[in-house]
């Protein structure tokens, strides 16, 4: 897809009319490419249509596309979409894709963020069931836990203590 129609694909993603972007999401989940992605991400960040969001929601929760995993795991990373980190770490567990070396990102999500999103990390670590992670990350992970385990909230202490336990399983297996 050349560079042209990408952008006028996004231009359609971006009308002002929800009939015409709800068509265009239509076609992406018929022949989406990558490349729309972030433009999709951006609409789902901006718009104020329940229905778009839905659709979006729906798209992002199917993605098999193993490029789309670099692009979802970045904009978890902008503060930017924090108005829909729950719903892109909700995708990364619905659209069943290897998300095995983003462990830390996970576990940065759970330390730092509220309760909602830290428990869609913390889904997301634990029903990892035949995605492997690194035995380094894994360390890693599971020092960044104890080392913020003090300062935590106390309702997120008891899910601290759980996922510890379950990287420290990870690790044996």
């Amino acid at each position: 897809m050349t560079k042209t129609e990408i952008d006028e694909f996004a231009s359609m993603l971006f009308a002002a009319n929800n009939k015409i972007v709800l068509k265009a999401l239509s076609e992406l989940r018929k022949s989406g490419h990558k490349e729309h992605l972030p433009a999709l991400i951006e609409l789902l960040n901006s718009t104020a249509s329940l229905e778009i969001k839905t659709e979006i929601t729906s798209i992002l929760n199917q993605l098999k596309e193993t490029a789309s995993v670099e692009i979802i795991a970045n904009a978890i990373k902008e503060d930017k979409y924090k108005g829909i980190l729950q719903t892109l770490l909700a995708s990364c567990w619905n659209s069943g894709l290897d998300y095995g070396k983003h462990l830390l990102l996970f576990t940065e999500v759970f330390i730092n963020q509220p309760f909602l999103e830290a428990f869609e990390a913390y889904t997301l670590i634990d029903s990892t069931d035949g995605i492997l992670f690194s035995a380094k990350d894994i360390a890693t992970a599971t020092q960044l836990l104890r080392e913020s385990y003090p300062k935590s909230d106390t309702e997120k202490k008891p899910l601290f203590e759980s996922l510890i336990l379950i990287l420290e399983d990870k690790k044996q297996a």
